[in-house]
């Protein structure tokens, strides 16, 4: 694939230019930002304020985006770890990313943490960070030892990479950052899903100041408003989807997504940051523990078949579709109280077993056939 050139970038049509960036997002990308330094996350879990108050560009690692496959990763993970990182570790054994500064790993799942010692192996000059926040949110400990993670992780990341981060260059990021998260929450409801993910993702991989100028341009603009969608409506769930293909294939058979809890959707983006704590790293703590926790966290406060109700009744869903990764343990744990709740409410669901975000003739076929029983 060829890398998107500089007239796209900064053409005066923001959609086109979110669009070619998601389309192509990393081949070119240190001549697209040049000047700039890449640092890898895989998990909104990732804390992009710290990184971009060390003056790094965060860069979302989606193996939905790379041409990489997954043969590259048996050399070191087993076949029945998750389409996600194995495709991460596949495009970089491949040679991919070599641009990173390093990557950052969250311990969210057993998975992610582990890829974390495996890259250290396959990529040795790479840094590798690690952060490993409280599974227990709720727990009285948890901010307490949250905040001190993240000083120990700003300590390594600045001894390890020669940067400083200042508290008054974190409070302009958290800023930063709530106001990227503010505008996509304001055009979710604006905009066709497909497109919002697109724009989303984009978002993603490129300095969220450009990011954000894009997103302002574009609430401006003539794709606003789009009014109530027609059709069956259904939400999506799971963790994460780095490729439109879904939803776009739901909209051109006259059905819509109307709200979503995907890592790569309303999580990543529907928690702001607390601006007025005198402390930011207390501020991003705090952010972590009450933001809706993945499958990966537990909150008994937060039940998530309550929110899933919730969330498919307060959008006048018809239905819910439950993407569940194959090998993914912490979303299918969940998947049984999940489908008991929709029953419970009298919520038709279907759950399509993926591997990665390929969308194969059986998965178009079941989706059909689910949107057709739903008319």
């Amino acid at each position: 694939m060829s890398y998107v050139n500089k007239d796209t970038i900064m053409s005066h049509d923001p959609s086109a230019t979110l669009r070619a960036i998601a389309a192509d997002p990393y081949n070119g990308w240190s001549e697209r930002q040049p000047g700039r330094r890449a640092i890898g996350v895989l998990c909104t879990y990732a804390p992009v304020e710290v990184l971009h108050a060390a003056g790094l560009v965060p860069v979302r690692l989606m193996p939905g985006a790379t041409s990489a496959g997954l043969a590259g990763a048996d050399r070191h993970l087993q076949t029945y770890t998750c389409a996600i990182a194995r495709g991460v570790l596949a495009a970089a054994t491949a040679g991919q990313w070599q641009w990173l500064a390093g990557v950052v790993f969250p311990h969210t799942c057993d998975t992610i943490q582990a890829l974390a010692d495996v890259w250290r192996e396959a990529r040795p000059a790479s840094y590798v960070g690690t952060l490993v926040g409280p599974v227990a949110v709720e727990s009285p400990a948890a901010e307490t030892y949250l905040v001190a993670e993240l000083r120990r992780f700003i300590a390594d990341l600045e001894a390890h990479l020669g940067l400083t981060v200042t508290d008054d260059a974190l409070r302009a990021s958290i800023h930063a950052y709530n106001e990227n998260r503010r505008l996509l929450l304001d055009l979710r409801g604006r905009l066709p899903y497909s497109d919002w993910l697109t724009f989303a993702l984009a978002g993603q991989i490129m300095p969220i100041e450009e990011h954000t100028g894009l997103l302002m341009a574009l609430a401006q603009g003539s794709l606003l408003s789009r009014g109530k969608e027609p059709g069956v409506q259904v939400v999506l769930v799971g963790a994460v989807l780095d490729d439109p293909a879904l939803p776009a294939f739901i909209q051109e058979l006259g059905a819509s997504v109307v709200d979503d809890d995907l890592c790569t959707g309303r999580r990543a983006v529907e928690t702001r940051v607390d601006e007025t704590r005198a402390d930011p790293v207390l501020a991003l703590a705090r952010r972590e523990l009450r933001r809706p926790p993945c499958p990966a966290r537990y909150a008994p406060g937060q039940p998530p078949a309550e929110r899933l109700v919730r969330l498919a009744q307060d959008s006048h869903a018809h239905g819910v579709i439950l993407l569940q990764q194959k090998f993914c343990e912490p979303h299918a744990f969940d998947l049984p109280a999940l489908r008991a709740a929709l029953d419970r409410a009298g919520i038709s669901h279907l759950t399509l077993d993926m591997e990665g975000s390929a969308l194969d003739g059986a998965l178009r076929t079941r989706v059909q056939a689910f949107l057709e029983l739903l008319q």
